[in-house]
């Protein structure tokens, strides 16, 4: 079984980086996209492939376990940033965050293959690491089959949205 997901680029009206630490904004979809796509791993491991930046990682359930207690314990993002980059490396990160808390906080298991490409370009204000953290999210939970409000999912996806401000 294969999952696809797509997260919408967005332009900030109000607010760019604001929405990274709870902050309102005002912002408007676009037509460009991040997916995700989601097969079961052979081996067991989390498989995370950044097939726009020829990026491939294998995070193993042990390494998921400890980022989890890493990011339980933080006391501020620079800090769990600092920490984590023991376990995973920082390209890693926001990926690893959001499985992280997908695997222990909801019991997931996380043998998988997750392919993440974007057609957003990055740094240029379309909240293309949002959008791809939104869609790895998605399609964890979804290839999971976990159902979560759409405010506990965001949150999630805004755990490795925040870790990708950190590296």
């Amino acid at each position: 079984m294969t999952v696809e997901t797509k997260s919408p680029a967005v332009i900030k009206l109000y607010g760019e980086h604001a929405v990274v630490y709870g902050k309102p904004a005002i912002a408007a979809a676009i037509s460009m996209f991040a997916s995700s796509s989601v097969d079961e791993s052979p081996d067991g491991k989390l498989h995370v492939i950044l097939s726009d930046l020829n990026r491939h990682f294998e995070i193993s359930a042990d390494q998921l376990s400890k980022l989890y207690e890493q990011y339980s314990n933080r006391v501020g993002m620079q800090y769990y940033a600092a920490s984590a980059s023991k376990i995973v490396s920082k390209e890693a990160l926001p990926f690893a965050t959001i499985a992280s808390i997908i695997s222990s906080a909801y019991n997931a298991e996380l043998g998988m293959s997750v392919k993440v490409h974007s057609e957003i370009p990055m740094q240029r204000g379309l909240a293309s690491s949002a959008a791809c953290s939104t869609a790895f999210a998605l399609s964890l939970l979804k290839f999971s089959g976990i159902r979560l409000s759409d405010s506990d999912a965001i949150e999630i996806a805004r755990a490795g949205e925040k870790g990708s401000h950190m590296s």
